[in-house]
């Protein structure tokens, strides 16, 4: 058994991941909120571009969970 297969048995690291997601998550919409309130009313095209690379961190993040619990 390889060390990252042994440290994904870990229930620390369960618990370490899930922090770091839930944190992650809730910065993210943090930003999205704050994007819609202070650049919104002025560049609608640059609050696209903002929240469409936050929206990609979200997924990346949810991409990463997959392929942590698959194996």
């Amino acid at each position: 058994m390889g060390l990252l297969a042994e440290v994904k048995t870990w229930w620390i690291s369960h618990l370490l991941l899930f922090y770091i997601v839930l944190f992650s998550g809730l910065v993210a919409n943090f930003l999205m909120l704050l994007t819609l309130i202070f650049v919104w009313p002025f560049s609608k095209d640059l609050y696209r571009k903002i929240v469409i690379h936050l929206g990609y961190s979200w997924w990346s993040r949810e991409y990463l969970l997959h392929f942590w619990t698959s194996n």
